[in-house]
């Protein structure tokens, strides 16, 4: 069962986002009420400047000013560096990573191609370089109602329990009725407050009937990931490149349907080699024209027909000079 993709609310998320920032709370107008277009405006705390976000047209006003608020967080994280934890988070460092491991062997490869070959970094540089401090994590405890509408899954209510050491776990029961997998029960990890408890079950609940019934959902690095997913297949691309042309070993390229459909990668394999241009036949030969003329007899090579005839009363005036041997 493969279901359409669902967003989810930009203005909490917007929210979260400004007082991570100490930033004024977002406020949102309306531009034209016939035509649902709708505006907020971001301001910081000190200063006069206020960013403003267009949502455009939509079916309702409530849809327009979500739209706005997509495009406030978008430009909020380009700007001031925010980090958000959200469900392709997690996507967009494992393509981070494998672009770097992809580098790194391009790199080495190199080296080795000039003669100097350069020694591999430990893993745990790449790890700490990697690793960054997240300003603010989505709410997947306000979503989960979200999915559980858009999936029709039946869920138990949610239950938490407190062991000793004060380690808070949580697990809820879902059901999938036109799934194969029955009856699942996901369990949080142990953590140290009931709301992290919750949270981190919620997120599991939610990538379960992601993968159950095969959506995406759009969040704040959702079009980050997709890019992050081509360069990595770039860094892979090059990487072969440098392999082949070092050690002589050549590997089938697959293409990413992302990646194709951006056409920003070259495939090398013979099924996506244009084929060798035949040239085309030569044209045929073209005839000799005929004298329309007729027939005229020639006694030697050299005989010519005269194109005017001269009257005998000028022969005597008009001489040709004629040409030794002639």
């Amino acid at each position: 069962m493969s279901l359409s993709s669902m967003r989810i609310p930009f203005q909490p998320l917007l929210k979260q986002i400004t007082e991570c920032l100490s930033f004024q709370v977002p406020a949102y107008g309306v531009l034209d009420s016939s035509k649902n277009n709708a505006c907020v405006a971001v301001r910081p705390e000190c200063g006069p400047i206020a960013y403003v976000y267009v949502g455009g047209e939509a079916t309702t006003l409530d849809e327009s000013c979500d739209r706005a608020a997509e495009k406030a967080v978008h430009d909020l994280i380009s700007k001031y560096g925010v980090h958000v934890e959200d469900f392709t988070a997690g996507k967009k460092r494992m393509f981070d990573r494998c672009g770097h491991l992809y580098r790194l062997k391009r790199v080495e490869l190199e080296g080795v191609e000039k003669g100097f070959p350069s020694g591999m970094p430990l893993e745990v540089e790449h790890l700490n370089a990697s690793s960054s401090v997240w300003h603010t994590t989505l709410d997947y405890m306000s979503v989960l109602p979200m999915v559980v509408k858009h999936t029709q899954a039946l869920l138990t209510p949610l239950e938490s329990i407190c062991f000793v050491g004060v380690k808070h776990t949580s697990w809820q029961t879902i059901t999938c009725p036109h799934s194969a997998h029955g009856t699942t029960c996901i369990f949080g990890n142990a953590c140290a407050s009931l709301a992290e408890s919750k949270q981190s079950v919620a997120k599991k609940a939610i990538t379960f009937m992601m993968h159950t019934y095969n959506f995406s959902i759009i969040d704040a690095n959702y079009k980050a990931a997709d890019y992050t997913s081509i360069l990595c297949a770039l860094e892979r691309e090059s990487y072969l490149t440098t392999k082949e042309r070092v050690l002589n070993i050549q590997e089938p390229i697959q293409p990413s349907p992302l990646v194709v459909d951006q056409d920003c990668l070259t495939p090398r394999g013979k099924q996506f080699q244009i084929p060798t241009m035949v040239s085309p036949p030569f044209p045929p030969k073209k005839r000799k024209a005929r004298s329309s003329f007729g027939s005229v007899p020639s006694t030697s090579k050299n005989s010519a027909v005269p194109l005017l005839c001269i009257p005998s009363e000028l022969e005597t005036v008009m001489k040709r000079i004629k040409k030794d041997g002639c």
